[in-house]
């Protein structure tokens, strides 16, 4: 819902004097910026309440939709996010993926090298369209 209040206010802000850019900048930070909040708190309530966490139980697609919405801040920092050190890390994927089937897991390490594949492509992509602009620029500059 935050993703759609902030794509109104891009609108609103959007004006001729310049300042619209930096005004969407703001606004995209505000409203990434409540959305971390609220994920905080919802934890910290958790954490506190009284319910034991296995009778919260959050549906896969909303807990997908809710790392979708950290995108931002969880792409590059995967391994801080699951700890400060390797032990921590293990213990973190441990504990995630305990009561996971083994047909699951191979499932889940099919995604993931799925995953790779295709931002490695990505990645060769851009540089080879970065090499092709270079030497359209230079052909250009030689003209």
């Amino acid at each position: 819902m935050t993703g759609g209040f902030v794509a109104s206010r891009v609108g609103v802000f959007s004006g001729e004097d310049g300042q619209g850019a930096s005004m969407v900048g703001i606004t995209l930070g505000i409203g990434v910026a409540v959305a971390e909040l609220t994920g905080r708190a919802v934890v910290d309530l958790m954490e506190g309440a009284v319910v034991p966490r296995s009778v919260v139980e959050i549906r896969p697609r909303a807990l997908r939709q809710a790392l979708l919405v950290f995108q931002s801040s969880v792409q590059g920092r995967i391994p801080e996010i699951l700890g400060d050190d390797p032990e921590e890390r293990v213990e973190t994927l441990v504990a995630l993926l305990d009561g996971t089937s083994e047909d699951d897991l191979n499932k889940l390490l099919t995604a993931a090298f799925e995953a790779l594949r295709r931002l490695e492509d990505d990645k060769r992509e851009r540089r080879a369209g970065r090499r092709e602009r270079l030497r359209r620029e230079r052909g250009r500059s030689a003209v």
